[in-house]
């Protein structure tokens, strides 16, 4: 059922992490560090993918969306990891804020990257429900 609908959701997502990281610097006033550029980055395209996915009725924009979920989801999983006490191998010079900076905390765990990190998560799930609707409806 879920796999019917998994464009319009992963649109949904996207377009609402957008937003939400744009409220964050814009109206909130929160820095950007470099880990969050290269999430916005990653993570900014898929609004774009998954409209002209879903207005062309395109079923290979999975080829596009996949890779760049992928990596937001890792390098949000990094920063999560070093905001919480893990070992930081990569030296995040403050460019606009500090990568170790948490503007937010909510409920002992949610941070901006673990945020990101979820939305990742959820648009992978998301184009693999696609994927599998698709490949469904081809057999039958």
């Amino acid at each position: 059922m879920i796999g019917k609908y998994a464009l319009f959701l992963a649109l949904f997502v996207s377009t609402a992490a957008v937003l939400g990281s744009l409220f964050y610097s814009n109206v909130m006033g929160f820095e950007p560090c470099l880990l969050c550029w290269w999430q916005r980055i990653f993570l900014y395209p898929l609004a774009i993918i998954f409209a002209v996915a879903i207005w062309k009725k395109n079923d290979f924009a999975f080829l596009y969306a996949l890779p760049l979920a992928l990596l937001a989801g890792i390098v949000a999983f990094y920063q999560a990891y070093a905001n919480f006490g893990g070992l930081s191998i990569l030296s995040c010079t403050a460019i606009e804020g500090a990568c170790s900076k948490i503007y937010v905390m909510a409920f002992g765990y949610i941070t901006i990257p673990v945020m990101s990190l979820t939305v990742s998560l959820y648009i992978l799930l998301l184009i693999w429900a696609d994927r599998i609707y698709k490949n469904e409806d081809r057999n039958s």
